[in-house]
């Protein structure tokens, strides 16, 4: 029961997010022109998207796995030290990342600078607290960043339709007063998520020897974070590449990052939590409480594939109204079938990171995003849109086999080794 109460309340919070989210979408959509969008769309999901991918340096990944151990939150000198390290690393990445944007600005030729450092802050403060989410993932509090999650997307949706309605901005000026506005929600949310985790990340003395120790995982996890962003999300640049015209553009980024990809997020921000419950059930012979949690990862699934049937249609015409991208519903339904692949590779995701496997996640992931660069080169040109639809499937189907073949090794093997050792 205690189970369900929180999952009630996550979901619940996920909901208000998605609401908002969606709200957002609107406005954007409303106020922009297409070639507007488009550019934000550069910025947004390609450009600062690439750039902190890289610059996340897997510390969430890093965080789930240490604050999953017991004896790690018993140790204030060890959280300390980690904690400590991490902050500083944190702000290190900032600084590294804002050169790379400048460089990648001149890259795809973006004049928008002063708008892209505002839209790269804002997503910095979206990684810095994603932090927050391993750690409460990792403590069996998912439930309270779902609700500080909330509470800075209310006050984002607030503000901006406040000031819209009223008239106050300009048409010149709205796209920067956006970004300006989703800083300040961001970091609302940021700070909740400090005071909330206070007890759970107590500031000491730094030990970079962390980053040296654990520098292979840093490694590969970056680079399977990469190679997974890029597989995912490259079809943005092979669109623009192969000139797409805007409103299917327009169309299918809309499909995908507002339909697609925010359904998604109600069963991903589940998966930490019942990997880690898989996990422990695992390790300790559990198999009641390991059977739990496949029921309870099957009962998300199916759940998401309802949702994302119903939601669809009213999404679209929540966001277009006025059916200013009317391809979009349509590319949404053409990935309605991926949606528990994607949830089920995310899962797997999460229990190999948790029994230390990162360096065959770095390999498979290789493997996949070999595959999408040779499949999207091969059927974008060909088939435009659909070929990028297509190249998704093959993808994700490939990374679901993949994954399935390296979660029943690494199981097999660590089972080999407790035998070896008995």
């Amino acid at each position: 029961m205690k189970f369900l109460s929180k999952v009630v309340v996550q979901l619940s919070s996920r909901l208000g997010v998605l609401v908002c989210g969606l709200l957002l979408t609107k406005w954007i959509i409303y106020n922009l022109t297409p070639q507007e969008y488009y550019n934000y769309s550069q910025i947004t999901d390609l450009l600062t998207a690439f750039i902190l991918v890289i610059i996340s340096l897997s510390v969430p990944s890093l965080a789930l796995r240490f604050y999953s151990q017991q004896e790690f939150r018993d140790d204030p000198v060890r959280v300390a030290k980690f904690w400590t390290t991490m902050l500083y690393l944190r702000i290190f990445s900032y600084f590294v990342g804002l050169a790379m944007l400048i460089i990648g600005l001149k890259i795809i030729d973006q004049p928008n600078w002063q708008l892209a450092i505002v839209l790269y802050t804002a997503q910095f403060v979206l990684i810095v607290d994603s932090i927050y989410k391993s750690i409460t993932d990792a403590t069996a509090r998912s439930y309270t960043y779902g609700i500080t999650d909330l509470i800075g997307k209310v006050a984002i949706v607030v503000v901006l339709f406040s000031v819209n309605y009223l008239n106050w901005i300009s048409s010149d000026f709205r796209i920067y007063f956006f970004g300006l506005v989703l800083l300040g929600g961001y970091l609302l949310s940021l700070l909740l998520d400090i005071i909330w985790n206070k007890s759970y990340t107590k500031l000491g003395k730094a030990d970079f020897s962390l980053i040296k120790d654990n520098s292979k995982s840093i490694f590969y996890f970056t680079a399977t974070g990469f190679l997974s962003f890029v597989y995912i999300s490259s079809f943005t640049y092979f669109l623009k590449l192969y000139n797409i015209d805007v409103l299917s553009y327009n169309s299918y980024i809309t499909a995908f990052f507002k339909i697609f990809s925010t359904t998604a997020t109600f069963g991903l921000i589940l998966m930490p939590s019942i990997a880690v419950h898989f996990t422990e059930a695992y390790k300790t012979k559990n198999w009641p409480s390991l059977k739990k949690s496949l029921i309870k990862y099957s009962l998300v699934t199916i759940s998401l594939y309802i949702l994302y049937a119903i939601a669809s249609p009213v999404i679209y015409w929540l966001i277009d109204p006025t059916n200013k991208y009317p391809m979009t519903l349509q590319y949404a339904f053409w990935l309605l079938p991926l949606i528990g692949v994607y949830l089920t590779n995310s899962f797997i995701n999460n229990i190999t990171t948790l029994l230390h496997q990162e360096k065959w996640d770095f390999w498979v992931t290789t493997i996949l995003f070999v595959i999408n660069l040779i499949a999207q080169i091969i059927l974008v040109p060909m088939f435009g849109v659909m070929g990028t639809v297509t190249a998704f499937y093959i993808v994700l189907l490939s990374d679901l086999g993949l994954k399935l073949v390296l979660l029943i090794y690494t199981l097999n093997n660590r089972q080999t080794q407790k035998n070896v050792q008995i």
